[in-house]
């Protein structure tokens, strides 16, 4: 039974990471190689880019020390895929906006996602559920 069990932990793929180092150095690069069902790992630092979609079902998964900054202008993640998890990350200056619903984490069109574990400062939604089931 435990050669069973080794052999299936044997078989899962390991998380893809995203780190100032590499081998991604932006989510949306991690995305763009994770097949569904992958678990993308942020490691500790500093993240700013446009806004990253997530289009499929995949865990998001944030060490200590992951931020993921919006700069003060735009929407941090929008996430359009079932079965989205997004857990262990501080989300940062999404700035406002009064002519777009600018949020951390904007769910839409989307359901079954998990958003747990994480941290907003100054944003002007933290989340936001747009046709969310």
């Amino acid at each position: 039974m435990l050669v069973i069990a080794l052999a299936a932990l044997a078989q899962l793929p390991a998380p893809y990471l995203v780190s100032p180092a590499g081998p991604y150095r932006t989510v949306t690069a991690a995305l763009a190689a994770a097949p569904a069902g992958a678990t993308i790992r942020v490691a500790a630092g500093r993240y700013r880019e446009p806004t990253i979609i997530i289009d499929r079902q995949v865990s998001l998964v944030g060490d200590s020390g992951a931020v993921l900054d919006g700069g003060g202008d735009h929407a941090i993640v929008i996430v359009r895929g079932y079965g989205v998890t997004i857990r262990g990350l501080e989300f940062v200056n999404t700035g406002m906006s009064y002519r777009e619903d600018r949020a951390a984490v904007r769910v839409a069109d989307a359901g079954r996602c998990t958003i747990d574990h994480n941290r907003f400062t100054g944003t002007f939604f933290a989340i936001y559920l747009a046709r969310a089931t």
